[in-house]
């Protein structure tokens, strides 16, 4: 009668698991840190969040990058963006001391949703309080991508406690000079 139970029990248990495994799959996403040196010198600490949406298929890892977040504090300020089909490729500071992040956009969904730009790239600048979206035209140039694509260990802590020995690094010879801005290189998208 006691073997019965626990194998009633078992059976459940696998039961749930299998459809479990049998619904759509939900969103990932990945956690962690990463010192970014800026085209000034100054270096900072950036809180990264990617969050994968699902595919459907269990066969494949996880669907297209949903929603993006970073944060970071900079000369006494706390910065906060959150987008949704973008990849930030760089944070930059300008001359006027105002912060910009440059990004790519991933997909073709998310080239329509963005307005159907000419260009690769959309840009935000910080300015009175809020992320306002500037033209690629006002990115200088030389502009060095000096953001990771995503976390992957050892470059990561996958976690929200920095522990710098694990976070992922800023290292000059990560940066070939020929990874700059190019206004008018579009996505290829229709």
């Amino acid at each position: 009668m006691k073997h019965d139970t626990l194998t009633r029990a078992l059976a459940l248990c696998l039961l749930a698991l299998a459809l479990a495994g049998c619904g759509k799959q939900g969103p990932g996403g990945e956690i962690w840190k990463e010192e970014v040196r800026l085209m000034n010198g100054d270096l900072i600490i950036v809180d990264r969040v990617n969050v994968w949406g699902g595919t459907g298929d269990l066969s494949k890892g996880h669907g297209p990058l949903t929603k993006v977040e970073i944060r970071f504090d900079y000369k006494g300020r706390r910065y906060e963006w959150v987008q949704r089909g973008l990849a930030p490729m760089s944070i930059q500071e300008d001359p006027q001391g105002r912060i910009y992040i440059v990004s790519t956009l991933r997909y073709c969904w998310a080239w329509r949703d963005w307005g159907k730009p000419k260009s690769f790239y959309v840009v935000h600048r910080y300015e009175e309080g809020g992320w306002q979206r500037i033209d690629v035209s006002e990115v200088a140039p030389d502009t060095v991508f000096n953001l990771a694509s995503k976390s992957s260990e050892p470059r990561s802590t996958r976690t929200r406690d920095y522990v710098p020995e694990t976070a992922w690094k800023y290292k000059d010879d990560d940066y070939a000079p020929n990874k700059g801005i190019l206004p008018g290189h579009g996505t290829g998208c229709q």
